[in-house]
């Protein structure tokens, strides 16, 4: 006789329902750098949970999108096989992460991912290529790369419903000044999908990877991404102006390291002045639609002359780094012509104008610098990280943002965190004081006006008044719960600081581990764990800052959260 078994309350479910939670159990990040196996793996655990489960789980094909490939072997072959399979025609989510945390960034052993095995996975992919919605590569090497490149450039037909283009090889060190790119035997650039328009692709990351630059399809994107290239395969000026010109909606742009190849004589002096390039009039960067801008510099005098050719007048998130760490992780370059040129931005000048500012208190940056018209006054989320200067330099900076909300700051410079607690204000004019008398009518009425003009000074005095979120990562947790406290006095002139995110990453060693930060937004409880002294955060620094009414959260990713 059958034995009956209980009905569960699973059971009772209905289908829909539970498709959804199976569905919802597969999301992922698409911007963060690292996945997690288990998301990757949840399809197959629920079609091995029961009979009704993976019913379901075969019979929609979403389900088996998000295609992750971090090996070489015939478990991830065969892998590969069922989720093309299994999820039918929907589109595709694709990463190949080949990254190597013991691999020997010296050369001498060859690394374990080649061009070969990225031939085997090309060939699965390439049939379902129309499927295409995002796909990623992370490499350490140029090798798997530069397949891929060859491979879509003979392409017989385009990805045609490419949304996202992600290809990152993992070796920052040739973005420091005087590299070059390397191997030098592939150096010859490949046009991205040889050159045919890809109707819907909106959003291009290129990290560390060169392409032919006048041929790709790289138009009408939102978000556009340089990372860590070699200098010399960098395109001209004249061919980036083209690219952004050919993206007019674009809303997310990366430089870091280098841009556009400029000639020798147009940074090697501290000064900013156009570019002499007679195809170019008046600014060549006008985006007026571009919302984020990340900016990092290995050189100085390149960085500010990059900056100088920028309009952004609809910006409303900056990111400032210094680069130049990557090569010397302990040692830090003197922001300080690109941070004062910056302070010059005036919340009255107009984005096309190119009036030049009268003076500059930085060495090496004369009068004649033409003044700073991207309108900070509108930013309302700054990131700093790596950037070293003087207190004062720092203090006019900051107090250009007078709408910010939220900073992030990374390897905060001690000055830097001086620089934003606020100022004291010049001491009012008691009444009477000059000697005349005054009657008690007179003296309230003085009074109350100084009060009000105190308030409007200390407001113009102290940097970003309206600032309410601070994400620190790697900054001492004695220094922080100092800045909240004096953002918390009474007659500040500022906003208390209501929440502060704090991300428990140990010390970097090197450019890899920068790439790998979880971008995850997931909050965890902020009781003390010896996870995070590495971060320099304290039972007594969390205390500190609590008393003051701010929020502690340790939050992973806290620094990259979009």
């Amino acid at each position: 006789m059958p034995v009956l078994r209980p009905i569960s309350p699973f059971d009772r479910v209905p289908t829909e329902v539970l498709n959804n939670i199976f569905l919802f159990t597969t999301e992922r990040n698409e911007n963060q750098y690292v996945h997690h196996y288990a998301e990757f793996i949840m399809p197959l655990t629920i079609s091995h949970t029961c009979t009704r489960w993976r019913s379901i789980a075969l019979s929609d094909g979403f389900l088996w999108t998000n295609l992750d490939i971090t090996d070489f072997s015939e478990i991830a072959i065969y892998r590969t096989h069922a989720w093309l399979s299994r999820s039918k025609n929907r589109p595709l989510s694709i990463l190949m992460d080949f990254r190597d945390d013991e691999w020997d960034w010296d050369g001498k052993d060859r690394h374990h991912f080649t061009g070969r095995h990225m031939r085997v996975f090309l060939e699965l992919l390439l049939p379902h290529v129309e499927r295409w919605k995002s796909f990623r590569i992370y490499t350490d090497t140029w090798e798997p790369i530069h397949t891929f490149l060859s491979f879509t450039n003979e392409l017989a037909m385009v990805p045609s419903s490419l949304q996202t283009l992600a290809l990152l090889r993992c070796n920052a060190y040739f973005a420091t000044e005087g590299e070059t790119f390397q191997p030098d035997d592939l150096k010859e650039p490949i046009p991205l999908f040889g050159g045919r328009p890809v109707q819907h692709l909106r959003e291009v990351s290129l990290v560390g990877v060169h392409v032919d630059w006048v041929e790709s399809p790289i138009r009408n994107l939102r978000k556009l991404e340089f990372k860590y290239h070699a200098y010399d395969v960098m395109p001209s000026l004249q061919e980036f102006m083209d690219i952004l010109s050919s993206c007019p909606n674009l809303e997310n742009l990366a430089i870091l390291g280098w841009g556009p190849q400029l000639s020798k004589d147009d940074f090697t002096e501290n000064y900013v002045d156009f570019p002499d390039d007679k195809r170019l009039s008046g600014s060549p960067f006008v985006l007026k639609n571009l919302l984020t801008f990340h900016f990092g510099f290995t050189n100085v005098q390149y960085g500010l002359k990059l900056l100088s050719l920028f309009r952004l007048p609809s910006i409303k998130r900056l990111d400032l780094e210094d680069v130049s760490t990557i090569a010397d992780p302990l040692g830090h370059g003197d922001a300080s012509p690109i941070l004062d040129w910056l302070s010059s931005a005036d919340d009255k000048a107009d984005a096309d104008d190119d009036s030049v500012s009268s003076a500059s208190s930085s060495p090496g940056v004369p009068v004649k610098s033409r003044r700073c018209t991207l309108p900070l006054m509108n930013v309302e989320r700054l990131g700093l990280s790596g950037l070293s200067s003087s207190e004062p330099i720092f203090f006019r900076f900051l107090r250009a943002f007078q709408s910010l909300k939220k900073i992030s700051l990374s390897n905060a410079d001690p000055n830097l965190l001086l620089a934003l607690a606020p100022q004291n204000p010049p001491q009012p004019v008691q009444p009477g004081s000059e000697g005349t008398e005054k009657t008690l009518e007179d003296s309230c009425g003085m009074l109350r006006r100084t009060l009000v003009s105190l308030a409007t000074v200390r407001s113009r005095v102290a940097p970003c008044p309206n600032l309410v979120d601070i994400a620190s990562r790697r900054i001492e947790g004695s220094q922080l719960s100092a800045l909240v406290a004096k953002r918390a006095q009474a007659d500040s002139g500022v906003q208390p600081v209501q929440k502060v995110h704090i991300e428990p990453t140990p010390p970097l060693d090197d450019d890899e581990d920068r790439e790998e930060l979880d971008d995850d937004d997931e909050e965890v409880d902020t009781s003390f764990d010896d996870s995070f002294s590495s971060a320099g955060i304290s039972e007594a620094d969390i205390q500190a800052i609590e008393e003051c009414g701010a929020m502690v959260l340790i939050t992973p990713g806290a620094i990259d959260d979009d």
